[in-house]
């Protein structure tokens, strides 16, 4: 099941790394509790699926990305965003 689940991913993320061209894949979330088995499957599929492939990573801020983009655009809609979010 879980070569399935990385098989799935792995062919949606090529088929967005074609459309988009990134030039960096950027996991974080709960994906970064399992990087160390998933990430470099990841990167498998994008080498022989993608012309130019991304080079993945684990995102920086593994656990508070999702709240923090959430929050930007709701500190816009209130008006009291500062000009940086790396104030949040």
């Amino acid at each position: 099941m879980a070569a399935l689940l990385d098989d799935a991913l792995g062919v949606h993320l090529a088929n967005l790394a074609i459309a988009l061209d990134p030039d960096v894949v950027a996991a974080g979330g709960g994906m970064t509790r399992v990087a160390g088995r998933i990430l470099p499957q990841l990167r498998g599929i994008l080498e022989r699926a993608v012309p130019f492939p991304p080079v993945v990573v684990t995102a920086r801020f593994t656990e508070t990305a999702p709240l923090t983009g959430a929050m930007i655009p709701a500190l816009d809609a209130a008006g009291r965003r500062q000009s940086s979010a790396a104030s949040l």
